[in-house]
């Protein structure tokens, strides 16, 4: 019984075993037969030292080298095919190279690593947003270079061999900068060099435009820089100033205004009022009465009805024929005060001051009610 359970367990597992197996290998098929089908740009062969395949192709995602990879092609045009990526390496025995009009928006690092023998390159009228810095390191007989219509910001470095002569770029300063320096050929053992930039009016000399355009507008950017400081400077200097203007008139505002009061106190003093004339008359309405600065006497001395006989003749002994005198603390003002109010402003010298004028000094006096 356990010896027949193990035989039909094994059949199972065999059978299920070869339908993935067949499920696998399908899938493998199909994929091969994918990128077969998707790397087929094109299928040449060509015993011609030119290989014109431009329009040859509407869409190719990526261009295998491989394919057109000719040991015997010395001009290979490849221009209008839609090709959007390159995989492979350009070999040594190709002189002629145009890319142009397709969707390249970069290129192998290696690329042109064999390049030897490449003299022209046209890769203008792409999406190419960058080059490697060694791009062009080992393209040592380039003479003719196109890079016209691209996004690109710069010209690697390397692409500047002594062998190269005619190039073109866009019309724009970040470019044209990058290739000013060898398209001016200053260097003594320079050879003519000719290079364009396109604008929408048409090709122009790429040396002109840079002197013409980049340098000028080069040259407005230090003093542009210097107006911006300056204006700055004097929009801190205003504003410090307005500042300082409104900080003084709010300390002004806050200081208490002295104004005269139309009436006068029971006692002939005039009457002073601390009220700035900012108040509303809502506020007036609840404003205590006018503070008076009333002098009321000297304070009652203490009586001596109680002194006894001895006492008030030692007393008088003390100070025959004067009566005692009143100091100044025996004099005080007395004003009705309400919630709000403020301090009053004396201008009168007391009874004290009168009686003894080395007392007296030029100060006012502020005197602050009661509470």
């Amino acid at each position: 019984m356990w010896s027949a359970g193990a035989e039909e367990l094994r059949r199972e597992g065999g059978s299920h075993s070869g339908r993935e197996m067949r499920a696998l290998l399908a899938a493998l098929l199909l994929l091969q037969a994918a990128r077969a089908s998707r790397a087929a740009c094109f299928s040449v062969v060509s015993s011609s030292h030119l290989l014109d395949l431009s329009n040859k192709s509407r869409d190719c995602p990526i261009l295998q080298w491989s394919e057109v990879d000719q040991k015997n092609v010395r001009e290979l045009n490849l221009s209008h095919n839609g090709i959007d990526s390159i995989n492979g390496t350009l070999g040594p025995q190709v002189s002629v190279l145009d890319l142009s009009h397709n969707r390249l928006q970069s290129l192998p690092d290696g690329f042109l690593a064999q390049a030897k023998g490449l003299k022209k390159l046209h890769l203008q009228h792409n999406q190419l947003q960058s080059l490697p810095n060694h791009f062009f390191r080992s393209s040592t007989n380039l003479n003719h270079l196109d890079l016209a219509h691209n996004p690109l910001a710069a010209v690697p470095t390397s692409a500047f061999h002594p062998t190269l002569q005619h190039m073109v770029v866009d019309c724009r300063c970040d470019v044209a900068q990058s290739v000013a320096a060898h398209c001016a050929c200053e260097s003594p053992n320079c050879t003519e060099r000719t290079c364009h930039c396109l604008a929408e009016q048409g090709p122009r000399n790429l040396t002109d435009f840079h002197a013409g355009t980049c340098r000028s507008w080069l040259g407005l950017v230090p003093t542009a820089v210097v107006g911006g400081l300056v204006a700055l400077l004097l929009l801190g200097m205003l504003g410090a100033f307005f500042l300082l203007w409104r900080r003084r008139r709010a300390v002004a505002t806050s200081v208490l205004k002295k104004r005269e009061s139309s009436s006068s106190g029971g006692h002939g003093q005039p009457r002073y009022i601390s009220r700035t004339g900012e108040q509303t008359a809502a506020q007036d309405t609840h404003q205590a009465p006018d503070y008076e600065n009333v002098f009321i006497g000297p304070m009652q001395l203490q009586p001596q009805a109680h002194l006894t006989p001895q006492h008030k003749a030692r007393e008088r002994k003390k100070s025959p024929g004067r009566a005692p005198k009143a100091t100044e603390e025996h004099y005080y003002l007395e004003s009705d005060t309400g919630l709000g109010d403020n301090p009053i402003y004396a201008n009168t010298p007391s009874p004290y001051d009168r009686g003894h004028p080395e007392s007296c000094t030029d100060e006012d006096v502020y005197i602050v009610p009661d509470k």
